[in-house]
């Protein structure tokens, strides 16, 4: 994966390859309002960076959304149920005349998630952990693998889109597709106030989505 510095891009330069900007998740998941405050500012601020880019490579044709099983207007919703700081990112991305395509299977999202609650709880045994551990790599590989041909399928020759995804993802590009790494200095921020706060209750999925972790599924 080739990750681009936000610098002065240009289309000639990146002439014959597709570009997609890549765009941490982040969600403000405690009830905090210094934590919402940052978690706006960064939707707003990814928001500005992404036109500045658009302006330098080209309009945006297709938005991709980690945990969209359906695609459309639909999953904008969900988002704004369970995101609402980063679901005018998605629906003003869309205004601008981009798709919002289908990224994952439904069956392989869901296992995954149910894995990852299971690990919450799965304290006795070394075993049983050790094999969710496993169960979960394997789903994630193939959440993954579904979300890079997808990508593939759709965004066209020279075309520009935008993936909204978690840090750690494992997600393996196309080699003609060049990516750009989206990520407004207030993420710093955000990261510093989870790890400042992170003790005042047990480490969740809901922790790791304030830090950037996995989007809720739609």
């Amino acid at each position: 994966m080739t990750l681009g510095d936000i610098g002065r891009p240009t289309v000639d330069q990146f002439a014959g390859l597709r570009r997609l900007l890549l765009v941490p998740f982040v969600s403000a998941v405690h009830e905090d309002e210094e934590l919402s405050a940052l978690v706006e500012r960064y939707w707003e601020e990814a928001a500005r960076q992404v036109r500045n880019l658009e302006e330098r490579l080209g309009g945006l044709g297709q938005v991709y959304l980690e945990g969209a099983v359906v695609g459309g207007e639909s999953e904008v919703e969900a988002l704004k149920r369970a995101s609402p700081a980063a679901a005018p990112f998605v629906r003003d991305a869309i205004g601008r005349g981009a798709t919002l395509r289908k990224t994952e299977d439904a069956d392989t999202l869901l296992e995954a998630i149910d894995l990852q609650r299971c690990l919450m709880v799965a304290q006795g045994s070394p075993t049983v952990a050790n094999r969710l551990f496993e169960w979960l790599a394997d789903a994630r590989k193939r959440r993954y693998a579904t979300i890079a041909r997808r990508i593939d399928e759709t965004l066209p020759a020279e075309g520009v889109a935008v993936l909204v995804i978690s840090q750690d993802h494992q997600v393996q590009f196309a080699s003609d597709i060049r990516v750009f790494y989206v990520a407004p200095p207030v993420l710093d921020q955000i990261h510093r106030w989870v790890r400042a706060h992170v003790g005042i209750g047990p480490v969740t999925e809901d922790t790791a989505q304030a830090a950037g972790g996995e989007p809720p599924d739609g």
